[in-house]
């Protein structure tokens, strides 16, 4: 009998430590994945630059912020590039780093268009935040590749949902667009 209950703890410490030694083994193997997969995205190198053209002075502070007057009907437009400098293809996202818009009713809206293909690539209402909001994603990604340099042209429009307009007599606006890394 006690050759019985030797025989038991005996097979359950091999069966504890054979569950144990798979767990640790799984855990170690998946962590040197994910350590594997994070230095070879560190490994790569892009260097990406958003450039607004046609300014009137030479500070992208000023020439980034786009805050023009509009009446119902109007559009403003502004040009920039984005250049990858790096040694790798990026795909990023296009965000406004600064936003605020008290337009109600989604009467503020905004396309941007790639310059070299007409392809509008976003459009939509300027997202409402009355106070200053950072970094609001608009768009789905951006392939840039390695040496390449494209033009785009962000406009935005103030249209009329309907004929009244009392509630938009003050409304103002105030956008930045950029790149972030994600």
């Amino acid at each position: 009998m006690l050759d019985n209950k030797k025989k038991s703890i005996l097979i359950s410490i091999l069966i504890a430590i054979s569950i144990m030694s798979t767990l640790a083994f799984s855990y170690a193997f998946r962590k040197m994945q994910n350590d594997e997969n994070i230095s070879s995205i560190s490994a790569s190198s892009s260097i990406l630059s958003l450039i607004y053209s046609e300014c009137e002075d030479n500070s992208d502070e000023t020439c980034g912020t786009i805050n023009k007057d509009l009446k119902v009907g109007d559009s403003f437009s502004k040009r920039f590039t984005i250049e990858n400098t790096g040694s790798t293809d990026v795909t990023v996202p296009l965000y406004f780093t600064s936003l605020e818009n008290s337009f109600k009713n989604d009467e503020l809206v905004y396309s941007i268009e790639d310059i070299s293909t007409g392809q509008i690539i976003s459009t939509g209402p300027v997202p409402y935040s009355p106070d200053t909001s950072i970094n609001v994603r608009i768009n789905p990604d951006i392939t840039i590749k390695v040496g390449e340099k494209r033009e785009f042209q962000l406009t935005v429009t103030f249209i009329a949902v309907n004929d009244d307009q009392n509630y938009n007599l003050d409304a103002s606006y105030m956008l930045r667009l950029g790149l972030l890394s994600e």
